[in-house]
C-alpha cells in the first residue's frame, strides 16, 4: 500500500529486487545470506531479500511480481 511500480508499454524490465526493498523500508540495505549470495560467496540459492533496518523489529513483505522481503533490526547500541 503506498508504493506502486508503474506497467505498460513503456517498462520492458522489472526492478531490482535491491532497488524495491530500499524503496519498501528506505534506509535499510541489503545484507546476510543475499548478500553473500548476490555476490557468490555462497552456493546455496537465496528466495527471500533480507534487509538490515534500524527499526525494532523484524518486517516482512511478501509479493507476487517482486518477491519476498525481509527488514531485521540492527542494534545501534553496545550489548543490546
Amino acid at each position: 500500500r503506498g508504493l506502486y511500480a508503474l506497467g505498460g508499454p513503456d517498462t520492458q524490465s522489472t526492478p531490482h529486487p535491491f532497488a524495491v526493498a530500499q524503496a519498501l523500508v528506505p534506509g535499510s540495505y541489503v545484507s546476510f545470506e543475499t548478500a553473500l549470495s548476490y555476490h557468490g560467496w555462497i552456493p546455496e540459492a537465496v528466495y527471500t531479500t533480507a534487509s538490515v533496518n534500524t527499526g525494532r523489529k523484524t518486517l516482512t513483505r511478501d509479493t507476487e511480481r517482486f518477491g519476498h522481503f525481509s527488514f531485521h533490526p540492527l542494534a545501534i547500541a553496545p550489548y543490546q
